[in-house]
């Protein structure tokens, strides 16, 4: 199920961030997602015990 999630949100997302890319620079494209993934990553998870 994961990886269907991941290639789901690839087809939409990947458009979007092209077209943001190309009006912007892709340096400003790239460092954002690399900060939103470091983000995400260090948020501890709630753990609801299932």
């Amino acid at each position: 199920m994961l990886p269907a999630l991941y290639d789901g949100a690839e087809v939409v997302l990947k458009p979007v961030f092209r077209t943001f890319a190309d009006r912007i620079e892709a340096r400003p494209v790239l460092l954002g997602g690399l900060v939103a993934l470091s983000a995400a990553s260090c948020c501890p998870q709630r753990d609801t015990g299932r």
